[in-house]
């Protein structure tokens, strides 16, 4: 393939980022009004539900109920694997593997992964300007 050739697949796709960006924003604004909207009637429905004590309420077009969501955050790793060792609950634990370190750890040791890691590797094409 030619010089030539590769400039103008980059500049097409270029091209079609662009647009799809811009097409994207154009479809978000125009959807605003409608995601706001519905933001506004959930919280108005939620409102009521709370106001008059009720899980849900039944009609013809559809349910309207409460979900409670539990969101948990550790805000103080210390005192929480603290705890966690102490108190035997290992179940309130998730373990994953952060990619820098690992990295590191591959790159100290000529490839070689740590054990219970597996490691894969994706190539793509980027572009930049």
């Amino acid at each position: 393939m030619s010089d030539f050739a590769i400039g103008d697949l980059i500049a097409k796709e270029k091209e079609f980022e662009a647009y799809v960006e811009a097409e994207t924003k154009a479809f978000d604004e125009r959807m605003k009004p409608y995601t706001e909207g519905i933001k506004v009637l959930k919280n108005t429905l939620l409102a009521m539900l709370q106001e008059q004590n009720l899980q849900n309420f039944k009609s013809y077009h559809g349910t309207a109920y409460q979900q409670t969501i539990l969101s948990v955050k550790v805000d103080n790793k210390d005192a929480f694997l603290d705890f966690v060792v102490k108190q035997g609950k290992w179940d309130m634990l998730n373990v994953g593997a952060a990619k820098e370190p690992v990295q590191a750890f591959l790159d100290a040791n000529a490839g070689v992964t740590p054990p219970g890691i597996k490691v894969d590797y994706i190539t793509k094409c980027n572009i930049r300007s």
